[in-house]
């Protein structure tokens, strides 16, 4: 088992500034940048991406997996939100609007696009960028309504999980609990936004108000929801394994070296919130990198990219969580307490090993084999390229479509500057539309 140089994660995380100049100097400078990057950020508690391992891979996803492979991929992948965030989406906002269609319907319309946006990803990180997924445990499709909680290990693990619920469950319903700053990510703000995500600040006076609101949205709207939450609050890192073992040592509790202790003010206060709104499981996650680990986003444009994600995926009906608040803080303890564990035995392994009990046929690790929907992974990025060619060529041709492009920026920059977001935007048209009877 490999330890956890903590002098290497102690050192702070570069600025925007660093990060910006990664992507703007010239090679040679972008290559010094980047080797001061990754000494700030990089804990790996996996393994070095092996020869062998390498040789698996064919030679067009090594290709891809280079660092200008994945910039051309990123760009593009900018290209595929910038435009229908500047042309669809205000556009069917502003129909619910002026009455001419359902705001049901454009709320549906707008999972639907997120959800094959989703769908695109998922064929870039596997198809393009060669990236395994192996689910182990449960192997049936996820309910309709459910809860998913997850240790947190890298930036990315809610990226890396979109190819999970593309197989056993409904990206159109899929949400996650995130950072209230990732609003302000350029582009991809503006499509996390478009989804009705959570964003939470760490401040549960504001973070109470946000769930409460979403929360009610998502029932109003009674579309599938699949949630993702990540009781650990941050990935993990020197300074959040800091404050985990700091936790640990004041309550009297094991420090863990492979997760963080879960934080259960939220998930306590989902769990009996969406049980009132027809919650049917919680769906317990634990996610392993055997190789590669892409710890931050940067490591990722420089193609640090994992062959294979391990996921260990165990169903807990509603009717099984208990009633009581400190119960259910005590079951999701108990859970983390598991999960550290099933991460050691990984480590040490490369692969889930049993850790159930005897009989119990849903937690054995056996490797799940659930086949890609391959209308809508193949479908995706082609609805994408031809929304791309098509407003580029209206643009192109009609000034008129460029003059409705900036009144739609100007329309996004104001919800986003001066009001809570476009998240809010699109809620505010369906309250005022409902109340209108008009859903």
């Amino acid at each position: 088992m490999r330890g956890l140089d903590l002098n290497v994660l102690a050192k702070p995380r570069p600025t925007t500034t660093e990060a910006w100049s990664y992507l703007t100097t010239s090679r040679a400078q972008a290559n010094f940048v980047w080797n001061e990057i990754a000494s700030m950020s990089v804990d790996h508690k996996g393994f070095a991406l092996s020869e062998q391992d390498a040789r698996k891979m064919s030679s067009f996803h090594r290709l891809t997996r280079r660092g200008m492979g994945v910039k051309i991929l990123f760009f593009y992948t900018l290209l595929t939100i910038i435009l229908p965030a500047i042309y669809i989406a205000p556009t069917a906002v502003l129909l619910g609007y002026l009455y001419i269609v359902k705001p049901r319907n454009i709320q549906r319309f707008l999972e639907w696009g997120c959800g094959h946006w989703l769908h695109q990803m998922v064929y870039i990180l596997e198809y393009f960028l060669g990236m395994r997924v192996r689910t182990f445990g449960f192997d049936g499709k996820f309910k309709r309504k459910c809860l998913f909680i997850m240790n947190h290990r890298t930036h990315l693990d809610w990226m890396f999980f979109w190819a999970v619920v593309e197989r056993q469950g409904d990206l159109s319903g899929w949400k996650a609990v995130t950072k209230s700053d990732m609003k302000k990510y350029p582009f991809v703000g503006v499509a996390v936004q478009y989804m009705n995500n959570i964003f939470v600040s760490r401040k549960w006076e504001n973070d109470e108000h946000e769930l409460e609101q979403k929360l009610k949205f998502y029932n109003s709207v009674n579309g599938p929801l699949q949630l993702l939450l990540f009781p650990e609050g941050t990935d993990f890192n020197a300074k959040s394994k800091g404050k985990s073992d700091q936790y640990a040592d004041k309550n009297g509790l094991p420090r863990y070296e492979y997760c963080l202790h879960p934080h259960s003010t939220g998930f306590v206060h989902l769990v009996q919130s969406l049980r009132k709104e027809g919650l049917e499981a919680v769906y317990d996650i634990t996610i392993g990198f055997p190789d590669a680990l892409p710890k931050t986003e940067f490591h990722f444009l420089k193609g640090v990219i994992p062959s294979e994600i391990h996921y260990y995926i165990k169903e807990y009906n509603i009717d099984s969580l208990p009633s009581e608040n400190e119960a259910l803080v005590s079951w999701c303890a108990q859970r983390w307490a598991e999960k550290e564990e099933r991460l050691k035995q990984f480590y040490q392994n490369r692969e889930f090993s049993e850790t159930s009990e005897p009989g119990d046929k849903q937690a054995r690790p056996h490797e799940v084999i659930v086949h890609h929907n391959m209308f809508n992974v193949f479908f995706a990025p082609l609805f994408y390229i031809a929304i791309a060619v098509f407003t580029g060529y209206l643009a192109y041709t009609c000034h008129y479509v460029i003059y409705y492009g900036v009144l739609t920026i100007c329309w996004s920059v104001y919800h986003l500057a001066l009001r809570e977001g476009l998240d809010y935007a699109t809620m505010d048209m369906y309250y005022k539309r409902k109340s209108a009877a008009i859903v």
